[in-house]
């Protein structure tokens, strides 16, 4: 499972990237670190295998989240194959801990999956963009006092 966050046709952006030093690069690093936060806050925690037995550090799900810079491009990925699961609802019935959400049957504690949410929340993006463009404020700020 991964989620990636690109700018394409920037070159009217490159000014503001010389005004702000690598300043998109640094909104890309900003957004993509909220969105990694959101969806590790959005993912569920078990603390037993199917088998009865305690899991590991590495076999929860929450722990394998990743994130990657590449320029111009942040990625939020996890390589548990259970993601696909838990993100589309592909649980085979409702239980004590499933519950049905929008087109699928999903655990209790991601009803809607891990991202989708996410990304269907303009509040939780606009608070994301809100930390960017605050972060780049003072970004420029240290810029214009070094100058």
């Amino acid at each position: 499972m991964e989620i990636s966050f690109a700018l394409d046709n920037t070159e009217w952006l490159r000014h503001l990237d010389e005004t702000y030093e690598d300043g998109l690069q640094f909104g890309i690093e900003e957004f993509t670190r909220a969105m990694h936060h959101a969806v590790v806050d959005h993912t569920p925690v078990d603390y037993v295998t199917d088998q009865g037995k305690e899991k590991t550090f590495d076999d929860h799900i929450i722990n394998q989240w990743g994130i990657e810079f590449e320029p111009l491009q942040g990625t939020v990925w996890n390589p548990s194959e259970y993601g696909h699961v838990l993100e589309g609802g592909l649980y085979p019935g409702t239980g004590p801990r499933t519950a049905a959400g929008p087109g699928g049957i999903y655990s209790r504690q991601a009803v809607g999956g891990m991202v989708q949410p996410i990304l269907d929340d303009p509040d939780l993006i606009n608070q994301m963009f809100d930390a960017v463009i605050t972060g780049l404020d003072g970004k420029l700020d240290t810029v214009l006092t070094r100058r």
